[in-house]
């Protein structure tokens, strides 16, 4: 029995480990939880922000200046074709002929007025309604003045219709048609920009 209890291997005493790091522990597994899940968070709110942002520029740019890019080419075309109707008339002799080419530049006038109605409503910024207003102003002034050329041009006379024409075309028609550019040149440009940020945010 001496010898048995001789080699008895005595017992370790294990220690075990306080409640209270197992705690500590659990809680600094909840903060990296946490931390991890709002960053998370910010980062899906910042990726959904962008993404509407990136859906917003690029409506604008198709509203706003894609579809009224169009518009000013409607314009310039419609204007050119008042410009040809006034010197045809000059041109023509024959007083039915020349009351057709009338009807056909008061059809090319109203097409002008009526894109640029369209380009009105696109317009967002102070520039392009300054621009346009200008268009307006001194499209009224054109019209005053190029009826003279159609009253000379119905009396066959060419010579002052001419001169009237040349008064209308150098002190409106030129500044029509630098604004229409302006204006188009504006609108890309703005275009350009809109989409180069939804780009950027996309």
């Amino acid at each position: 029995m001496a010898n048995a209890a001789k080699n008895r291997i005595p017992k370790r005493n294990v220690q075990k480990k306080p409640a209270k790091a197992s705690v500590s522990i659990g809680k600094e597994l909840d903060k990296g939880f946490l931390s991890l899940l709002m960053l998370m968070v910010i980062i899906a709110v910042i990726g959904l922000f962008s993404l509407i942002k990136t859906e917003i520029d690029y409506t604008i740019a198709i509203k706003h200046y894609g579809f009224s890019q169009g518009y000013i080419g409607h314009m310039g075309i419609a204007f050119s074709s008042m410009t040809s109707n006034l010197r045809d008339m000059i041109l023509e002799s024959d007083t039915a002929k020349i009351s057709k080419l009338n009807d056909q530049l008061e059809a090319n006038k109203a097409t002008m007025n009526e894109y640029l109605a369209l380009v009105k409503e696109t317009a967002t910024t102070s520039s392009e309604q300054a621009i346009i207003k200008q268009i307006e102003d001194t499209m009224t002034s054109f019209t005053d003045t190029y009826t003279g050329v159609i009253t000379k041009a119905m009396e066959n006379d060419d010579e002052t219709a001419y001169k009237v024409l040349s008064v209308a075309s150098t002190n409106y028609g030129s500044t029509i048609e630098k604004n229409i550019n302006k204006l188009l040149n504006f609108n890309i440009k703005q275009c350009n920009a809109t989409i180069t940020s939804a780009a950027i945010f996309g």
